[in-house]
């Protein structure tokens, strides 16, 4: 199973998932990811907070960064994702 590692930029920071984790492909990774932002988003709600700029960097088990979630793209219809191209 591929590994994934799902890195939150916030506040102009970035916050490395030091564990990642192993999911069938990048869909279920992105996917994960949607759920993730969405509850990051309500506990911040709850907190009294408007939803920020935050987002998601998806990184394979190489540490190449293989898609982008907007915390606000996770809360559309249509979840954008943005893939990268690889440098080699």
């Amino acid at each position: 199973m591929p590994y994934f590692y799902l890195h939150q930029r916030h506040d102009g920071a970035m916050l490395l998932d030091e564990e990642g984790a192993d999911y069938m492909d990048l869909n279920e990774a992105f996917e994960d990811a949607i759920q993730s932002a969405r509850e990051l988003m309500a506990a911040r709600i709850l907190q009294g907070y408007a939803p920020d700029d935050s987002e998601f960097h998806i990184a394979d088990d190489n540490g190449s960064i293989v898609a982008l979630l907007s915390f606000r793209d996770a809360i559309s219809d249509t979840p954008r994702k943005v893939g990268l191209k690889r440098h080699h």
